[in-house]
């Protein structure tokens, strides 16, 4: 999985030229490079992140993007497209299921890094 993810990273790098790039990719990149690994990852079905948190997360598919959490009860506020059949239990509460994606695992994002002046 790990070869797979710097192959996406390059591709994305390949086809966004250096002009339109901005600091959030790069560093979206970096944290996917970084820590992305099997043993970080949690599933929804065992744990799920605290409300409006901001997580890496891995789709049934096999993508891999930032994404937020939203809960229960913020979900029931915006009522997402379709119910716990199709995204399981929890993955409906995550923003990513309003793109269609069906998400199975996630992770936290790790701490900004120090700036450097």
């Amino acid at each position: 999985m790990k070869e797979e993810l710097k192959q996406a990273i390059e591709t994305i790098k390949a086809n966004w030229p250096p002009e339109n790039r901005t600091m959030i990719r790069e560093a979206l990149s970096i944290v996917i490079n970084e820590t992305s690994r099997p043993d970080n990852w949690i599933s929804v079905e065992e744990s799920q992140p605290k409300d409006c948190q901001h997580v890496l997360f891995c789709s049934k598919s096999g993508n891999i993007d930032k994404t937020i959490y939203w809960g229960r009860d913020m979900w029931k506020l915006n009522n997402g497209p379709k119910g716990r059949e199709y995204y399981g239990k929890y993955g409906r509460y995550f923003e990513a299921a309003n793109n269609g994606y069906i998400v199975t695992h996630w992770q936290p994002l790790p701490p900004p890094p120090e700036v450097i002046k």
